[in-house]
């Protein structure tokens, strides 16, 4: 597969790609919030517990939360998240698309003021991201076709909508602002990386509930093409997961509230990947009333396997809570879905392709800076390390030309 290129004002080139690595996980998740979601209750946090202990820091969240953002699946139905876009809305789209690529900009410089969006368009999208951070917490925008598009007019349509949710996008150690989601286990290895091992993200194996660590507060989603069988999606909602346990398991949730040894989880503005020594930082960080969730397994897995008994017992009771009050996502190829981040947890079953037919998405790490939750103290660097980069430092792939190296986001997923 060749490498495409986008090429910036100045006429020098820059390597665009794409990748993408999830999480091998299955699901999880109860909970105790009311068994009906509460769309019109604006955030509130019962009273915390007072005068918490240094080594409890469960002791200082709070004794439950209440929110839209508590829900079980079994009271959510697709009419309740899918929004879909008219004719007119996916006429503007295409307009935009020729409009950007008017400009001869390459792919990262997208934002709002390079592809601009009917008002009532551009409003409706601020209003998702307010249902994403106050709201239920996921969205699904439903009405492209991505098979009457080229592969760039998908990835700018994602991006260029996505843009007025989130201006601002994660970028990695390598520049990389856009991954692709698919099977590579098929596609040859480059010559010299006989010992690289795909990401999660790269093969067909399902994904536990997790929310991407150090990436971003939305997750964006593109579904280009559906798998054959299989690789259903799965969402929980953490708040209900967290009340739950509040009430159910609070060891466990003690558990999560302290240290585990995370590999580099601060080391954001150096080369520390080759660094093995685990950084302590929590699961679960809370704020302003609003509890958070940042989880991924791929980390403690096999030869990393650095947590104790205690620590695995606790992940086991969130999976198991979190698959309990989860949704199956209702997907058709083109949705955009959007997700919150810190309070909704996603995962994805196992899949299978067959020839031309392959499950691809294209993943995004968003922030809205209007709408974005207060980072817990502390913790600013797990938070934002990643939300840096300026766009003419970004690349966003168009193909999955390299899924062994350059185009792997090389942190966050599953």
């Amino acid at each position: 597969m060749q490498p495409q290129w986008s090429v910036w004002p100045s006429g020098t080139e820059l390597l665009t790609m794409e990748v993408l690595h999830p999480r091998l996980s299955q699901w999880g998740g109860p909970f105790s919030c009311p068994s009906d979601p509460i769309l019109d209750t604006p955030v509130v946090a019962s009273k915390d517990i007072d005068n918490p202990s240094e080594d409890d820091r469960l002791a200082a969240f709070p004794a439950d939360v209440a929110s839209p953002l508590c829900w079980t699946g079994a009271a959510v139905l697709p009419k309740d998240y899918v929004v879909t876009l008219s004719s007119e809305d996916i006429e503007s789209i295409r307009s935009s698309i020729g409009h950007f690529k008017k400009l001869g900009l390459a792919i990262p410089m997208i934002s709002p003021e390079t592809f601009p969006l009917p008002q009532p368009l551009a409003q409706r999208l601020r209003d998702i991201s307010n249902e994403i951070h106050e709201g239920r917490g996921f969205v699904v925008l439903r009405g492209w076709d991505p098979s009457t598009h080229t592969d760039e007019e998908n990835v700018i349509a994602f991006c260029g909508v996505a843009s007025h949710v989130g201006v601002k996008r994660h970028t990695d150690a390598k520049g990389i602002s856009l991954d692709h989601l698919r099977d590579a286990s098929r596609d040859p290895k480059p010559a010299g990386r006989e010992h690289v091992e795909l990401h999660p993200g790269k093969v067909m194996a399902p994904l536990k509930f997790h929310a991407d660590r150090r990436f971003a507060d939305i997750v964006g989603l593109f579904v280009k093409t559906k798998a054959l069988v299989g690789g259903k999606q799965r969402l929980s909602s953490f708040w209900t997961v967290f009340n739950e346990m509040r009430r159910n398991n609070p060891d466990a949730l003690r558990v999560l509230a302290g240290d585990f040894p995370w590999p580099d989880v601060f080391d954001t503005d150096s080369d520390s990947d080759n660094d093995p020594t685990p950084t302590p930082a929590p699961v679960i960080f809370h704020k302003n009333g609003k509890v958070i969730c940042q989880l991924e397994y791929r980390v403690f897995e096999g030869t990393n396997n650095t947590l104790t008994q205690a620590q695995w017992k606790a992940l086991d009771t969130l999976e198991s809570i979190a698959d309990k009050h989860s949704l199956e996502l209702d997907v058709q190829p083109g949705d955009m879905q959007l997700i919150n981040n810190y309070a909704i947890l996603h995962g994805r079953r196992a899949w299978v392709d067959r020839g031309e037919r392959e499950r691809h998405y294209y993943r995004v790490g968003l922030h809205d800076p209007e709408n974005a939750w207060e980072r817990p103290d502390g913790y600013e660097r797990v938070f934002d390390g990643f939300l840096k980069a300026v766009p003419r430092e970004q690349s966003i792939p168009v193909t999955d030309w390299d899924p062994y190296g350059m185009t792997s986001i090389d942190m966050g997923h599953g």
